[in-house]
């Protein structure tokens, strides 16, 4: 569910900050990959001729985003050095470990 809410984040100026925990890295990667591991629902025909996750990321500056344990679109991890070169905007967060208490939620979108 992290690129609906990606996409919910971008349209709707309400929402104060994301945390998105195991989401895919970007369109591009699915389309590179022929064992894609993906959802349908991740699936939106033409969208990559105009834009892909990391600049819609972008585009909701200065909200705050966290990721954490990106995924490409096999479905494997991707190592946080990579997610950083894909959203480098000073407004996303990239972590290493996945935290679901209120508190480090909190922190990780401060």
């Amino acid at each position: 569910m992290t690129v609906p809410a990606l996409f919910a984040a971008a349209l709707e100026p309400g929402i104060e900050g994301l945390y998105l925990s195991e989401g895919l890295t970007s369109f591009a990667d699915i389309v590179a990959t022929e064992d894609y591991r993906q959802p349908f629902s991740n699936f939106v025909p033409n969208l990559l001729l105009h834009t892909d996750l990391p600049e819609i990321a972008a585009s909701i500056a200065p909200r705050r985003i966290a990721l954490s344990r990106s995924v490409s679109g096999a479905g494997k991890s991707v190592a946080p050095d990579e997610v950083r070169k894909q959203y480098s905007a000073s407004h996303i967060t990239v972590m290493t470990d996945v935290t679901w208490d209120a508190a480090g939620i909190i922190r990780a979108l401060v």
